[in-house]
């Protein structure tokens, strides 16, 4: 076979698999929170290119969230009780970034992203930014109560949660299946934050949670195609 054949063939098939690999680059923040039981959170996980980030727990009593069973349980207290947690001292960047969680049981669960506040402030789970209620109809909010859409797909339990969002456009996925596509109109609720798990007055169980930032791969094939032609040129 001719070689620049050969060249362009390689390029078509690196493209067609890194489509079909989107969603497979290295861990922002990743946890699957296999370790002893405790009240105390600790840190995430170091693997596959992540950082190791603090959890911050946001509760409003004491032990509401807690490793258990290799899971992470968040329990609520009373009335309309906030707990959670949060990843301490990592905020959402800009491009493609999908966040992974496994929903396993509970009445209101949220996986937040894009929360503002401190540290220690509760917004990290309640207030500004969004999150994702897999058991509550499976409806994506933002702030406290205000429901932007609802998941064509029902989740259940032990199904993968992907939530991916770029610039005003957030998607959720349900085991890798499109559920929900938003497309955020309002000024100012598009600012990177903080991100987190959490109850609110209920009680939820989750795994696996991970932030990956995703490749843009239409660029990228762009890029080696435009490479390949360079190389091309000067074989000639």
């Amino acid at each position: 076979m001719n070689t620049n054949v050969s060249r362009v063939l390689w390029v078509m098939t690196a493209c067609v698999t890194l489509v079909s690999g989107v969603g497979m680059a290295d861990y922002l923040v990743y946890d699957d929170f296999n370790r002893a039981d405790s009240y105390t959170l600790g840190t995430t996980q170091a693997v596959n290119g992540a950082t190791a980030y603090n959890w911050v727990e946001v509760e409003t009593a004491a032990n509401k969230v807690q490793i258990g069973s290799n899971r992470l349980y968040t329990y609520y207290t009373s009335g309309s009780a906030v707990d959670g947690c949060a990843v301490d001292g990592f905020t959402l960047a800009d491009g493609i970034i999908s966040v992974d969680a496994v929903s396993f049981a509970g009445n209101q669960g949220r996986i937040n992203y894009r929360m503002q506040g401190s540290a220690t402030d509760a917004v990290h789970v309640l207030g500004t930014g969004y999150h994702f209620d897999p058991a509550d109809g499976g409806k994506l909010y933002y702030g406290d109560w205000t429901v932007l859409g609802t998941s064509s797909i029902t989740v259940a339990p032990g199904d993968n949660i992907k939530i991916e969002f770029e610039g005003n456009v957030h998607k959720v996925y349900v085991n890798d299946a499109l559920g929900l596509t938003y497309n955020e109109t309002t000024a100012g609720r598009t600012d990177a934050g903080y991100i987190g798990l959490g109850t609110r007055a209920s009680n939820y169980v989750w795994d696996n949670f991970s932030v990956s930032a995703i490749p843009e791969p239409a660029t990228m094939c762009l890029l080696a195609v435009g490479g390949l032609g360079v190389l091309l040129r000067k074989k000639r």
